[in-house]
């Protein structure tokens, strides 16, 4: 862990997919809540999106608590950054069911891996169910996130 400014494009980064770690503020409870999510998109070097069912409670906590915490695994390390989470819509175009589409913006990536070790692989997983609707459901909520919504409300 250094405290150099981590140089970093979330285009490039999220090219291909990979798990990240999302935290909101439970919106009852307050309590600190983690979720796993895979569908990211790095939209703009600093913006990156992500893609949940407008159901998860993801949206509630936003909804009621802006403030976000993200972490991805990425080149031996562990990165993460705060930010303020922005609904775009809760209806992305494209995709079969109400899906959710939430901003976040950074200019400090954070690497928070303890000192003296390095991630020697990231986390491999596989969708479990049908992989051909898998495949299909993962290129409408991906090309509905890179969609322009500049002066679009949801």
């Amino acid at each position: 862990m250094t405290n150099e400014k981590i140089e970093f494009d979330f285009t490039e980064i999220f090219k291909d997919e990979r798990i990240g770690f999302l935290s909101t503020i439970h919106k009852d409870s307050g309590a600190i809540q983690q979720n796993a999510v895979s569908w990211i998109h790095g939209y703009k070097p600093h913006v990156l999106r992500i893609a949940v069912g407008s159901k998860a409670q993801i949206v509630t906590n936003i909804e009621s608590n802006k403030h976000v915490n993200f972490v991805f695994f990425y080149e031996k390390s562990i990165l993460a950054f705060q930010s303020k989470g922005k609904i775009i819509t809760k209806d992305i175009p494209g995709v079969p069911f109400p899906t959710t589409l939430i901003e976040l913006e950074t200019d400090d990536l954070h690497d928070i891996m303890f000192y003296g070790a390095e991630v020697t692989q990231e986390p491999i997983y596989e969708k479990t169910y049908n992989i051909k609707a898998a495949k299909k459901l993962d290129e409408q909520v991906y090309q509905g996130m890179a969609l322009d919504f500049e002066g679009v409300t949801s």
